[in-house]
């Protein structure tokens, strides 16, 4: 299982940073375990399309 926890938007002209902290988790349905975390930093873009992930940093430990 992904799971994504205490995000945070930041918005801004025609554009929009974000953090939020991830964990991977195994044992589902049983013994349940965090097997890795990290953080997510990303810059949105807005598009004629509507808003676009322009760029993603992930942290892990």
């Amino acid at each position: 299982m992904h799971v994504i926890t205490n995000a945070s938007v930041v918005p801004g002209d025609g554009e929009a940073t974000s953090m939020a902290y991830w964990h991977f988790v195994t044992g589902v349905g049983g013994t349940p375990a965090v097997r890795s975390s990290g953080i997510y930093r990303d810059r949105f873009v807005h598009t004629a399309d509507g808003w676009q992930l322009a760029h993603r940093r992930i942290s892990v430990g």
